[in-house]
């Protein structure tokens, strides 16, 4: 239940979340009598998920991933298998659907070509937050 812990800042780069819905997302997490209701139904939730084998709730489900360079604290299958475990889709090359690249050292040609398309370009330090977060 990704959405319970999801920061404001990995909440405005989902796809159709702005600053209002994030806004209202984080005021909704803070009002004890609402998180009690959904602490409710975190069972019935469980059971669903649990039938269906994934994560409904990934914090990045919907997005699209390019990782490329290298990286200090991660290999590229670690990247990835993070991504993933969020909901993240990863792909191995930038193409108008990429929703983030993620560029290490020596990021190259997928580089250039993301910032062609006006991809949003993040670097180790998104890994590391996405990390921190359960």
């Amino acid at each position: 239940y990704e959405l319970l812990h999801i920061s404001y800042k990995n909440l405005v780069l989902l796809p159709s979340i702005g600053d209002k819905v994030a806004l209202s997302l984080i005021d909704y997490r803070n009002d004890e009598k609402e998180m009690n209701m959904l602490r409710s139904v975190l069972p019935e939730l469980t059971i669903i998920n649990t039938l269906f084998g994934k994560d409904i709730a990934g914090s990045l489900s919907g997005m699209t991933f390019v990782i490329t360079g290298t990286f200090e604290h991660f290999s590229r299958n670690d990247a990835k298998a993070l991504i993933e475990k969020h909901g993240g889709k990863v792909s191995a090359s930038v193409s108008k659907k990429t929703t983030i690249l993620v560029a290490g050292k020596d990021a190259g040609s997928k580089h250039e070509t993301a910032l062609k398309y006006g991809t949003q370009i993040v670097g180790e330090e998104y890994l590391i937050n996405l990390q921190g977060e359960k």
